[in-house]
């Protein structure tokens, strides 16, 4: 009974990171569509005060998105391990 026990604890250790993981990989996914779309709304708009056309001012979006830093809005997110600590 207690291999059973143990069994079973440890599944639910697994489903537990598991879906830890799931919650950190959907935050970095919102994160970076957020910081995306900041950065391709502020690049249309400064492209549309510099005068472009439509297709310029698209052209500057796109560029924002892939010029993005990611490792920067890796860094803006919350450490998971902390507010663990602070839920607690």
């Amino acid at each position: 009974m207690q291999v059973k026990a143990i069994a079973t604890r440890d599944k639910r250790v697994q489903e537990i990171t598991g879906m830890n993981q799931r919650e950190s990989q959907r935050r970095l996914a919102e994160a970076v569509r957020d910081a995306c779309g900041k950065a391709a709304q502020e690049a249309y708009e400064n492209a549309g005060i510099s005068g472009l056309c439509e297709e310029g001012r698209w052209e500057c979006a796109i560029s924002a998105i892939r010029a993005l830093d990611l490792e920067a809005v890796i860094n803006a997110m919350p450490d998971d391990s902390q507010e663990n600590k602070d839920a607690k």
